[in-house]
């Protein structure tokens, strides 16, 4: 149903309440428990109706709201598409210095959507230049913890270095009984010789024209 029908729909079940209402009260008389009944039954259809008129008269709204903007849009797109015409007829004639801010922008999209400006290179991509890195990337084939942690020691002619250590893991602590006496433990000390190494990440070659290349750029 549209909304016209539910409207008269509506008005007669409003009619048939009134109805029941006149009858009650020409008789002199409330309404009884079958005529209350009839008329909540009714009451909740009529607000049901209501409801649904009023979803399908937002519903027609937004439906003429969307229209309105669709044809807005087709307008306004079709005024981009002029301006377009007009801004590449213009360009051709003054160049883009002759172009206002919004011709301009026309010829920005324009040239944006040409894909011969890239690819393929026949059609223009040798236009384009091509991009590098000025830096080489350095790859860590493995990095030890140990380097991290470990202390460096350096020495002035490469031999052996004594290095004092001691090791108390033999000793143990002891519950003592009420009055005995306490041991006496030493430490033994032992000198670590810590030999000197010489690493090398071997031999890199650069050729001469290379690092002259590197120098002026």
């Amino acid at each position: 149903m549209n909304s016209i029908q539910l409207r008269e729909k509506r008005a007669a079940l409003v009619n048939d309440l009134n109805t029941i209402v006149d009858i009650a009260q020409t008789e002199g008389r409330s309404m009884n428990a079958e005529e209350n009944q009839k008329f909540d039954n009714i009451e909740t259809d009529v607000r049901g109706i209501k409801s649904e008129i009023e979803r399908i008269e937002r519903a027609e709204e937004l439906k003429r709201e969307f229209a309105a903007k669709k044809e807005e849009r087709a307008e306004v797109a079709e005024h981009h598409a002029v301006t377009k015409a007009e801004a590449f007829s213009k360009y051709l004639r003054r160049g883009m210095g002759g172009l206002n801010a919004e011709e301009r922008q026309a010829m920005m999209e324009v040239r944006g959507t040409d894909p011969q400006l890239t690819t393929p290179d026949a059609d223009g991509g040798f236009l384009i230049p091509e991009d590098y890195s000025n830096a080489l990337a350095i790859a860590t084939k493995f990095t030890g913890e140990v380097e991290r942690l470990a202390q460096v020691l350096n020495t002035t002619s490469g031999s052996p270095l004594p290095y004092p250590k001691v090791t108390d893991t033999s000793i143990v602590g002891a519950i003592l009984s009420e009055g005995s006496a306490e041991s006496v433990s030493d430490m033994t000390f032992a000198a670590l010789n810590l030999g000197a190494y010489t690493y090398s990440s071997k031999v890199v070659k650069v050729s001469y024209q290379l690092m002259q290349e590197r120098i002026q750029s």
